[in-house]
């Protein structure tokens, strides 16, 4: 309240745009859909000599972006690191 005043607690109107609609909608290869890159090899990678790796949801071949695949990445991983 202080960096935005008294006025800021009492909103008037709010407008949500999403702006990859217009982007995906229009066919530009700007923005990508959803899961699009997820699983990708260089996301199996180690990094810095061994000692970064990525195991996220997205890192997983199957069912990125998903439950099912953060758990897959997670095997995946502790496999890796036993």
């Amino acid at each position: 309240m202080d960096l935005l005043g008294p006025d800021a607690s009492f909103p008037t109107s709010y407008f949500d745009k999403v702006w990859t609609d217009e982007y995906i909608l229009s066919g530009s290869q700007i923005i990508h859909r959803p899961h699009q890159n997820n699983g990708h090899p260089s996301l199996q990678q180690s990094y810095m000599n061994g000692r970064l790796f990525f195991a996220a949801t997205e890192t997983a071949v199957e069912f990125s972006g998903y439950m099912e695949g953060a758990v897959i990445a997670a095997k995946r991983m502790s496999e890796k690191l036993i």
